[in-house]
């Protein structure tokens, strides 16, 4: 039972997906609110004056209570948004950032689950077209939330903002561009922004990119986010950036405002140079969570010892994992699993299983060594992302090989590089299908995520590998795909 428990037994990795291949998903705010908790009394109702406030473009997009009936009265309708609340609060510079969508992404899967079942790419040919009735699914794609930036960027650099009544600046993020509009003694003015023209795909980055260059004139910078990405981010770097970071989290009457200063002062150095290590491995949007072990179980595991901090001060630190780090974040997974004392990962696996009281013990039993490495890849990629946002330009490795695999140019999850059981147990498995030709869950052969062999019984199978003669003229390749 030791060895058969060391292969995942099945198609995926049952402790970090979900059986039909998507990743397992935890309560990301759960993080959020342990940080807050953290910080004492880190909730203020102030800002300093004359500070800048950014915003996460997409997300006031998302957040609109209605969709106004063309695009020309939707950008003046953000706009007057932005600049009411960046008043409110006395602020003098207003940065509006948005995500790039490549065809490529760690995001892609995150992307497809929260978008509606299909989309349709609209066209943005004037202010006076009428927006789509179903707008989630117009912003369920890529390409249309690209183009929408832009039609706000080519609309606001047109906007009279001198009617405000005070010097200001908008700073507007499209593409890996960025432009300012300068309201400068009633003068006003657009300039392309070099040192803020970056490769950042998403805003949970680029935002940190814009919150650093305003700190070189403005004190306080305050993030208008409820992506619990953002908040981590800006614990982990409030002592390199030469301004007070405050994040304003939640929406309609339950938002607040963190000051982020007092919650990375309570933490200390260790755990906030850990804690993008520490999110990326127990869960986010483009890495599996551990089922049954949320973010605050994750956190007090991660803070009982040095060693283990130390495996999530190093993760993310280059995009290439280290080995030592690797078998540091083993222990701690056999920690996690309340098998502190166990020498590998697949002993705490085979000790768990055996203490397992659960009608589904794969669920609440460790991932195999060989799943393990594949995750601790993606949460060490997704880390050094994350670590990467003050430079302009990451130059981040394609994520085929970090954990990923691309096949028919999409981006798919490799859960484990070994067969998914002992050729012994493979060889056993074999069906009797009548009607599915082995293309449904019914077919036991498939279900494991196995072809067909001569011991089955069944008839029209589509799920066949093919045979050696079939092969002959093909040369043997190792695909980097």
């Amino acid at each position: 039972m030791r060895e058969i428990l060391s292969y995942s037994l099945g198609t995926v990795s049952y402790p970090l997906a979900s059986a039909d291949g998507s990743l397992a998903k935890t309560n990301k705010s759960a993080l959020m609110d342990l940080l807050q908790s953290k910080g004492g009394e880190c909730l203020v109702d102030k800002v300093p004056i004359d500070g800048a406030i950014l915003f996460d473009g997409m997300a006031v997009m998302q957040a609109m209570p209605s969709r106004p009936a063309t695009f020309g009265e939707l950008a003046e309708t953000i706009l007057q948004s932005i600049l009411q609340l960046a008043l409110h609060h006395k602020c003098t510079r207003i940065d509006f950032v948005t995500d790039r969508y490549p065809p490529i992404s760690i995001k892609s899967l995150e992307r497809s689950r929260r978008a509606d079942a299909g989309s349709q790419l609209i066209t943005i040919f004037s202010p006076d077209q009428r927006t789509p009735t179903q707008w989630k699914k117009f912003l369920s794609d890529g390409k249309n939330k690209e183009a929408l930036a832009e039609f706000l960027y080519v609309a606001w650099t047109h906007a009279d903002l001198t009617t405000v009544g005070k010097n200001l600046s908008l700073y507007i993020a499209h593409q890996n561009q960025c432009h300012c509009v300068t309201v400068m003694e009633g003068v006003q003015s657009v300039d392309v922004v070099e040192d803020l023209q970056c490769d950042h795909e998403e805003c949970d980055t680029r935002v940190f990119l814009h919150a650093q260059h305003a700190a070189q004139e403005h004190k306080a910078v305050i993030i208008k986010s409820s992506d619990t990405d953002v908040a981590v981010i800006a614990v982990s770097l409030q002592a390199d950036l030469p301004c007070s970071l405050y994040v304003f989290t939640g929406t309609g009457n339950r938002t607040r405002i963190i000051d982020i200063a007092m919650v990375s002062s309570a933490l200390g150095t260790s755990v906030c140079s850990a804690l993008i290590g520490i999110h990326t491995f127990s869960g986010c949007d483009s890495t599996s969570a551990f089922y049954g072990k949320g973010k605050r179980k994750s956190f007090a595991v991660a803070c009982e010892k040095d060693d283990y901090l130390k495996a999530f001060r190093s993760l993310g630190t280059n995009f290439d994992l280290e080995q030592s780090t690797f078998a540091l974040l083993c222990r701690y997974v056999c920690h996690l699993y309340d098998q502190p004392a166990a020498e590998h990962v697949n002993d705490a696996r085979y000790k768990a299983f055996c203490m397992a009281s659960s009608a589904l013990p794969e669920l609440s039993i460790p991932p195999t060594h060989d799943a393990l490495h594949q995750h601790c890849k993606r949460a060490n990629y997704q880390a050094a992302i994350m670590r990467s946002c003050l430079k302009r330009e990451m130059n981040a490795p394609s994520p085929a090989g970090y954990g990923w695999e691309i096949e028919d140019g999409n981006l798919h999850v490799t859960w484990m590089t070994r067969n998914p059981a002992p050729d012994s147990v493979l060889h056993v498995i074999h069906c009797s299908c009548k009607e599915s030709a082995c293309e449904k869950g019914r077919c036991s052969c498939f279900s494991a995520g196995l072809c067909c062999t001569d011991l089955c019984r069944c008839s029209n199978c589509a799920n066949k590998k093919e045979t050696e003669e079939e092969n002959d003229d093909c040369p043997d390749t190792d695909s980097e795909e």
